[in-house]
């Protein structure tokens, strides 16, 4: 705990001095962070290496356990890329669109996670969007 306190120390009083003037001081007062800083990572290591076997055959377990339960999410990211895509490229869009709902869909059955609702939504703004610009492009050329 020292160690993590006087690194702090170090590392504020440096900033601090060269502000008002004396880079110099700032230095000296922040080089104890070149020595500090790789004891308070060792200090760290060696905590985490003493842990008891059984913190650490749950703490792996419940990682493979997080892995295994995210499954594949590359559907969802491309639907909210196409979504995105869709909203800023006009008239392209609406077929952009039309692929990003689709792509979000599928990712939905598979998994439901936010980043396909968020490809979902965005896909679906954009084909609405570009949808009516379409239709009422097509409206008034017949009109004309």
């Amino acid at each position: 705990m020292a160690i993590a306190i006087l690194w702090l120390i170090g590392g504020l009083a440096g900033p601090i001095s060269g502000f008002a003037g004396v880079p110099a001081i700032g230095m000296i007062v922040g080089f104890p962070n070149l020595i500090l800083t790789p004891l308070f990572i060792y200090k760290v290591c060696t905590v985490l290496n003493d842990l008891p076997d059984g913190i650490k055959e749950a703490a792996s377990k419940a990682a493979a356990e997080a892995k295994e339960a995210s499954g594949p999410r590359g559907f969802g990211i491309a639907s909210l890329v196409l979504g995105i895509l869709s909203i800023l490229i006009p008239y392209i869009g609406l077929v952009l669109g039309i692929i990003g709902i689709v792509l979000a869909r599928k990712q939905r059955k598979i998994r439901r996670e936010g980043l396909s609702l968020a490809g979902l939504i965005t896909s679906i703004v954009g084909t609405v969007l570009w949808g009516f610009t379409t239709l009422i492009l097509i409206i008034a050329l017949a009109a004309a």
